[in-house]
């Protein structure tokens, strides 16, 4: 389970980094969209860090890191990646032996109470 996440988020991770650095060298707005029904820029940026968090931690017998949401800056878009970068350098391959067979929450915005499954 290790091999087939933490790097590959990993390496997500730092190209994101990347087009962030892009981003603010071009100056542009955290709230722009590509298309009227699109998410701001800064939210899709928490959302793919906090994803990372949400698929590594549960396979570690984790708890998901409380990260929040929204990054106002480019300087905090990039602490975010860093806070999700260095948790999952802290992973190791042995937290996640038995991932697999751990029982993962499922969450439901307005939906009533939590389901969960099993790999």
């Amino acid at each position: 389970m290790y091999a087939a996440s933490v790097p590959v988020f990993q390496r997500y991770l730092g190209q994101l980094a990347r087009m962030v650095d892009a981003g603010a060298a071009q100056g542009c707005d955290l709230q722009a969209r590509l298309v009227p029904d699109m998410l701001p820029l800064g939210l899709q940026i928490d959302i793919a860090t906090q994803f990372s968090l949400r698929a590594c931690a549960p396979l570690a017998g984790l708890p998901v890191p409380p990260f929040g949401q929204g990054s106002a800056s480019y300087a905090d878009l990039q602490a975010r990646i860093h806070r999700a970068q260095t948790f999952l350098a802290e992973l190791t391959p042995a937290q996640m032996a038995d991932g697999r067979w751990r029982q993962a929450p499922v969450h439901r915005p307005g939906g009533p109470g939590h389901g969960g499954f099993a790999g």
